[in-house]
């Protein structure tokens, strides 16, 4: 039989006729428990049960508002370590890009002196001839081979390679 939810068994062995446990049973188990048998003892106990159970509860509304309290600071924390490393990132990545644009302002130093310099190559005189020292470089070099006859030809369109020729 079912009464609000509960399920009393009448007629089983160690309900009695309400449905409730059997009181020797009951008393076996709880006499091993200190002070069972007296009244004094048993108003003690209950009294430093009830006691501990306020304790208990005490202590755990202390640890839920220290663990409140210690979760706040630890997102505090967690937030200033956050900021910290945004910080430094944000840091570095300016240092890099302050490296960079030196590089780059480098590098166009060097690339206008390298294009003043080929222009100024290119406007000087590109006339050469042989110098007598260059001349007798050439002499030096052929005189093992006296008495022999040495061709010198160089390309039509090339004045300078012709000159060069002649000169020798």
């Amino acid at each position: 039989m079912s009464f609000f939810g509960f399920i009393y068994f009448w007629n089983a062995p160690g309900f009695d006729e309400r449905g409730y446990p059997g009181n020797e049973e009951e008393y076996i188990a709880m006499s091993i428990l200190p002070g069972w048998g007296s009244l004094e003892s048993t108003a003690h106990w209950y009294w430093g049960f009830h006691v501990a159970g306020l304790v208990f509860i005490l202590l755990l509304a202390l640890s839920e508002i220290l663990a409140f309290i210690y979760s706040k600071r630890a997102d505090t924390l967690r937030g200033i370590a956050e900021s910290a490393r945004a910080e430094k990132r944000q840091q570095e990545m300016d240092e890099a890009k302050a490296f960079h644009v030196a590089e780059v302002e480098a590098l166009k130093k060097e690339m206008g002196q390298a294009e003043r310099r080929t222009v100024a190559i290119q406007r000087e005189p590109t006339d050469r001839q042989l110098s007598p020292a260059q001349g007798n470089a050439l002499i030096q070099g052929l005189s093992p081979f006296r008495g022999q006859k040495i061709r010198v030809v160089c390309t039509a369109n090339d004045a300078e390679g012709c000159r060069f020729a002649e000169a020798f």
